[in-house]
C-alpha cells in the first residue's frame, strides 16, 4: 500500500541531444538505491513525504499541437547547441512559463564562464521572444556525464541543485 497522496509532474523539455535521458537515468539510479523511486516509461518517479514527483522527458519534436500535462516546466539545453539553435515556439506548445534551465554538457565547453553567460542571454532572449517571463527561477550549468563519474561540483552538485529547485515548486 502506497502512502502517496499527491502527484506533482515536472516536464523536462529539450532537444534530442540535450541529455534528458541521461539526466533521468542518473536521478532514477540515486532514487532506486535509496528505495524512493525508479525509472519509468515516461521518465522517472521519486516518492517523498506523501508526494510522487514525476519527471517527464519531452522533446521539442514530440509536440503535435497538444500540450502534455505538467505542473511546471524546466528546459534541458545542450551547452554546445544552445536553445537558440532549436528556437522553440513555447506559445504553440501551450507553455506559459519555464521555471528554470539546466545547461548540460558544460564539460564540452570547459565550463567557460563567457559561453555560459551567452547561453543565459540566449535562453532569456528565447523566452522573451515567446512572450514568456524572463525571470528564470534557476539557471544551472553542469554535466550529467560528470555526475555519473562521481564528480561533485561539475556534476553531482549541479543535478542536486536542479532537484532542490524543482522541489521548491511542489505545493
Amino acid at each position: 500500500m502506497s502512502d502517496i497522496r499527491k502527484v506533482f509532474t515536472v516536464g523536462l523539455l529539450g532537444g534530442d541531444r540535450a541529455g534528458i535521458s541521461a539526466l533521468l537515468d542518473f536521478i532514477a539510479g540515486i532514487a532506486e538505491r535509496g528505495g524512493a523511486g525508479e525509472r519509468t516509461a515516461y521518465g522517472c518517479a521519486i516518492r517523498m513525504k506523501g508526494v510522487e514527483l514525476r519527471l517527464v522527458e519531452l522533446h521539442f519534436r514530440d509536440f503535435n499541437g497538444k500540450r502534455p500535462a505538467a505542473d511546471c516546466w524546466y528546459l534541458v539545453v545542450d551547452a554546445g547547441e544552445g536553445i537558440g539553435a532549436i528556437n522553440p515556439d513555447f506559445r504553440a506548445m501551450g507553455i506559459g512559463r519555464v521555471e528554470g534551465i539546466f545547461l548540460n554538457k558544460c564539460d564540452l565547453i570547459d565550463y567557460d564562464d563567457e559561453i555560459i553567460d551567452l547561453e543565459k542571454i540566449d535562453a532569456r532572449s528565447c523566452l522573451y521572444a515567446n512572450g514568456l517571463p524572463e525571470d528564470l527561477g534557476v539557471f544551472i550549468a553542469g554535466s550529467v556525464l560528470r555526475a555519473m563519474d562521481g564528480e561533485r561540483a561539475a556534476g553531482v552538485d549541479a543535478v542536486a541543485g536542479l532537484l532542490q529547485n524543482i522541489v521548491t515548486h511542489i505545493p
